[in-house]
């Protein structure tokens, strides 16, 4: 560290530190002894006078009295007591009450004190020890009563002996803290507290996301723990690597530094997705990749271990082929891809077999034509079962009807239909989960799981998910797991809303949905980003 010494800044170790400061501190306390020596030496030189005064009051008297003038009284009680110049100031200035017996007592008294405090004194000043201990004991009442118990925790190793400053992790001392990350489509990011968007009502104008520079807009924003890792997935199909605390942060105007940058790329990349990864160590794990053509991939997420500076190849794309998406996922999850169509595609993972990194895709959704892949979300085993289970046992209340309360001229699509639609309409519109829908021109809906019927294989044009306006589409898909979480829209201008989740109404899938954010002229939703309860909880 660095300090001044003597008026000259010096560069320190902790011990010299330590011992400049030591330095300093028996310093204080030896002027201070001197200082208060010098004024009880003062002080007693006074007191004697006094008291020689009061020995020899009468002659004293006679010869104040006969002086013509102070300064005559001083020079007289000067050479003809034999007292010091203060000393005759100070009997000149004594009053009629300090003559009696009880004040010279008293007199008498402060001499053997300011005796023994000169003694004292010079004994503290005569010995290093004395100083030292008195620098000790002020230290004491000092951290008595400014002193707080350590923040900081020393770390052992298997032995019990403090760990090496290698086996110190930079997370162990950085909070893992809840942040938005923004990103631009010209590659420019930021970090930011959640605090600084509060929810707003659906319907709303939003705030400003950012100063975004000319022909840029919002390509996605992200909720994260500070000791996440970043996986940021490119459009080319290579992945790179960060941890979420090393993006800088921002305040909520600022325009944010280029990915590249902090990344630390030669050139510019775009990058449609970026997860935030807690660990890669998990052999379950699995990386899920989508592509605009409607492929899908599945890769062990423990294959991105070991990310390079310059990135890692992550899939194999066709000509005219890009990334579209990509999720975590295990054994045993589903996967709803959603196309631009407002089209939706749910099957189970187990479908699509595990390859390597530089294998391409395989058929996971048919568009039609004009249509590209917009959205894949992933639910998690065990909400997987759940919505299974739900839809098995809605699929078995509806066979044990009565033909008769059938329509008897409906198609099999028309009562498959109808099915999903009676499911949406049940409790599991009020309870969730759902799939958030939402569209470049504002609208939006919540619409259960568990109308979204699983297919037993992949490749299908899927089902309606939301019917479109003219000139609307599909923009993103989220998955939303309490009315409790919040969910920020943001717009290819740079406008950001954020909503309580439960302010977007929960319909089936035929709706259209409600306006969720208002849009400019030619503006439209460029992403949404879903705010999970848990971390808003972890602000409190």
């Amino acid at each position: 560290m660095v300090a001044l010494v003597n008026g000259v800044p010096r560069t320190l170790t902790l011990k010299d530190f330590l011992q400049h400061f030591l330095d300093f501190r028996v310093d204080v306390v030896e002027r201070r002894a001197r200082h208060r020596l010098a004024k009880a030496e003062a002080r007693l030189h006074l007191v004697e006078g006094l008291l020689l005064a009061l020995d020899r009051l009468d002659q004293v008297v006679q010869a104040i009295r006969s002086a013509s003038d102070g300064p005559a009284a001083k020079a007289s009680l000067v050479s003809g007591f034999g007292l010091t110049e203060p000393q005759a100031e100070g009997v000149l200035a004594m009053t009629l009450r300090r003559l009696t017996g009880l004040e010279a007592g008293k007199l008498r008294d402060e001499q053997q004190q300011l005796t023994a405090t000169i003694g004292d004194l010079k004994g503290l000043l005569g010995s290093r020890e004395r100083v030292l201990k008195v620098v000790m004991d002020e230290a004491e009442v000092v951290a008595a009563k400014h002193g707080r118990p350590r923040r900081s925790k020393i770390l052992l190793d298997q032995s019990g002996a403090p760990a090496a400053e290698s086996d110190i992790r930079e997370e162990d001392v950085i909070p893992n803290t809840p942040s938005l990350i923004t990103v631009s489509s010209r590659g420019f990011i930021k970090r930011m507290p959640t605090t600084d968007w509060e929810a707003q009502k659906r319907g709303g104008k939003g705030k400003s996301a950012g100063r975004l520079r000319d022909n840029d807009a919002l390509e996605d924003v992200l909720s994260v723990m500070a000791h996440n890792t970043l996986l940021f997935l490119s459009a080319s199909g290579r992945a790179f690597s960060v941890k979420a605390h090393k993006v800088p942060e921002a305040t909520r105007t600022a325009a944010g530094s280029a990915v590249s940058q902090v990344l630390g790329l030669p050139a510019p990349e775009h990058f449609p997705t970026l997860l935030p990864v807690s660990s890669f160590s998990d052999e379950d794990a699995r990386l899920v990749l989508s592509t605009t053509a409607g492929g899908i991939k599945c890769t062990q997420l423990s294959a991105f271990q070991k990310i390079k500076k310059n990135g890692l190849g992550a899939i194999k794309l066709d000509e005219g082929e890009r990334l579209a998406a990509g999720a975590l996922a295990r054994p045993g999850s589903t996967v709803i891809l959603a196309s631009s169509g407002g089209m939706v595609a749910h099957f189970s993972l187990d479908t699509v077999r595990v390859s390597g990194r530089t294998a391409g895709s395989i058929k996971g959704m048919k568009l039609k034509p004009h249509e590209s892949l917009v959205s894949m979300t992933v639910l998690p085993p065990d909400l997987a079962q759940l919505v299974a289970a739900a839809q098995a046992a809605t699929k078995a209340a509806d066979d044990a009807e009565d033909d008769d309360n059938r329509s008897s001229d409906s198609s099999p699509q028309q009562e498959q239909e109808q099915h999903e639609d009676a499911v949406s309409s049940s409790s599991s519109k009020d309870t969730g989960p759902w799939l958030l829908l939402i569209t470049s021109k504002g609208h939006g809906k919540r619409v259960p799981l568990d109308g979204i019927s699983i297919k037993k294989g992949r490749g299908t044009q899927g089902i309606t998910g939301i019917k479109l306006g003219a000139g609307d589409s599909l923009a993103l898909a989220q998955l939303v797991m309490s009315r409790d979480d919040d969910v920020v829209l943001a717009s290819r201008q740079g406008v950001m809303i954020r909503c309580s989740a439960a302010d977007i109404r929960a319909m089936g899938r035929q709706g259209k949905g409600v306006r969720v954010i208002s849009l400019n002229e030619g503006d439209e939703v460029q992403t949404v980003a879903v705010v999970p309860a848990e971390h808003k909880t972890a602000l409190a």
